[in-house]
């Protein structure tokens, strides 16, 4: 769910439309923009990044192996793709802690 809406190249937030032109507002709308594209919760693949993954196929995966692109998360070193995409496989086929897929 999106805070904020993009109007003339300006983000403003959608319960203040009028009048709320700011850098904050500005930077939390191109962080929305950023999830959007690649469909993962900004916080979620940032902590994924930084304390890996545990996936139901391969177990384990350390966050300095992987590589969150376009509808994905990939191990470069081994030029694979896991087999999910975005947040439709969190809590499916992978997650943060080894507790949420069980």
């Amino acid at each position: 769910m999106r805070l904020t809406e993009k109007i003339n190249n300006y983000y403003f937030s959608k319960d203040k439309i009028q009048g709320d032109h700011n850098k904050e507002i500005n930077k939390l709308g191109q962080l929305e923009d950023i999830e959007e594209e690649l469909d993962i919760d900004l916080i979620i693949g940032g902590k994924a990044l930084i304390n890996g993954i545990y996936t139901k196929q391969f177990g384990y995966i350390s966050g300095d192996s992987l590589a969150i692109e376009k509808y994905r998360i990939c191990i470069p070193s081994k030029s694979m793709s896991l087999p999910f995409v975005g947040r439709v496989g969190y809590g499916k086929t992978w997650a943060l802690t080894k507790e949420e897929l069980l």
